[in-house]
């Protein structure tokens, strides 16, 4: 009986490339310092079906106004809320 190996040994080879880093088009400056104490913005009364809730929030956007809208994924809705808004408002869905 002979022995076939599934996987023939490899020998070893290193190589090496390097090339800048690609450019960011978001504008942030590399030097950039953030809060290291955040706020709860939307949705902060944890999981739930009511507009001061979320279920499964999936993604979220900032408009030039700062209306943040998150998508509420198991909720079939998207949800607003502007500065200092305690309950978010219905944009979309049920």
């Amino acid at each position: 009986m002979t022995s076939h190996e599934l996987c023939p040994p490899i020998s070893p080879t290193t190589t090496t490339t390097s090339s800048p880093p690609p450019e960011s088009d978001n504008k942030l400056c590399l030097t950039s310092t953030w809060a290291t104490n955040g706020i709860t913005v939307a949705g902060g009364k944890g999981f739930g079906h009511e507009l001061d809730q979320l279920a499964d929030p999936y993604g979220i956007f900032l408009d030039v106004n700062d209306i943040i809208y998150v998508a509420d994924r198991s909720n079939h809705r998207i949800v607003t809320w502007k500065q200092g808004d305690l309950v978010g408002q219905l944009a979309a869905g049920v």
